[in-house]
């Protein structure tokens, strides 16, 4: 049987619903495809996604995973979405780490404080509904490690969603804008750790190069998708240092030429998939 959802789909807050009203006509195998795509299974949390414009991705999981949280007792994830990256990071650091995410986006902020309501690390994750220049204004905390995977699109006229605008386009800001905004609640010797486009990230060291801020880029990692292509994504690392050195340089492999995982990212990605 072909199902029919009509309109009553747009209206439910969640997939739970649809299968509750329309459990005797829906066959498994849509079932299986709805469960599959509003969640996420993790080893030890899920993430759902059903109402984020921005499903969970490589990029967050990559950014998650690669963060330095050695010796980090507060935490910030600006644009946190599903709060995939702050729930990651809250498994990786030490039991007493706070870790607070930002996300203006209302689903996406919706659907963060339920994924962390239902994680293990509850106590210790705070997500605030406000966009990421204001609550870098305004905050009076310092953050010994801050991270984002801010929109990357430089025009949003092929976007007709709104949310998925605000997700994926970088609009007014700039992500020099976000940097400068980070840096306003960045401790004495914290970091901010940012995964971008590979051309992006390249502009990103140049804007901040013509600036007098204080942060220096001192670590870049090339991303290459799969191995023998060029990188297509960039994770950075920025601090204060008096004395400006040239970034540390790595590159990671996310997938081998038989599209498996590659063992540059096994070790990085183990802890969190199950297949792993």
């Amino acid at each position: 049987m072909v199902i029919k959802i009509l309109e009553n789909k747009k209206s439910a807050s969640n997939y739970s619903e649809i299968l509750l009203k329309y459990r005797y006509s829906i066959p498994i195998r849509a079932i299986l495809a709805m469960a599959k795509a509003a969640c996420f299974q993790f080893k030890q949390f899920k993430i759902y996604h059903d109402r984020c414009a921005m499903k969970v991705g490589t990029d967050g999981v990559l950014l998650g995973a690669w963060a330095d949280v050695a010796g980090a007792n507060r935490i910030l994830d600006l644009g946190c979405g599903t709060g995939l990256i702050a729930l990651m990071l809250a498994q990786r650091s030490a039991a007493d780490c706070q870790i607070v995410g930002v996300e203006i986006e209302e689903n996406a902020y919706c659907q963060a404080l339920d994924n962390v309501a239902i994680s293990p690390w509850s106590a210790r994750v705070t997500i605030y509904h406000q966009s990421m220049q204001q609550f870098c204004r305004q905050s009076s905390q310092h953050f010994d490690l801050i991270v984002a995977n801010p929109p990357y699109f430089e025009s949003a006229s092929q976007c007709r969603d709104q949310s998925r605008e605000t997700a994926r386009y970088v609009g007014d800001l700039s992500h020099l804008d976000w940097l400068l905004a980070a840096e306003n609640c960045l401790s004495v010797k914290g970091k901010i750790q940012f995964v971008l486009p590979f051309q992006a990230g390249i502009c990103l060291q140049q804007q901040l190069s013509a600036t007098s801020s204080k942060l220096c880029c001192t670590e870049v990692c090339h991303v290459i998708t799969k191995e023998g292509k060029m990188p297509q994504r960039m994770l950075l690392t920025f601090a204060f240092l008096t004395n400006k050195t040239s970034p540390k340089q790595s590159e990671l492999t996310i997938y081998d030429q038989q599209h498996c995982y590659h063992s540059d990212v096994i070790p990085m990605f183990k802890p969190f998939y199950l297949k792993l």
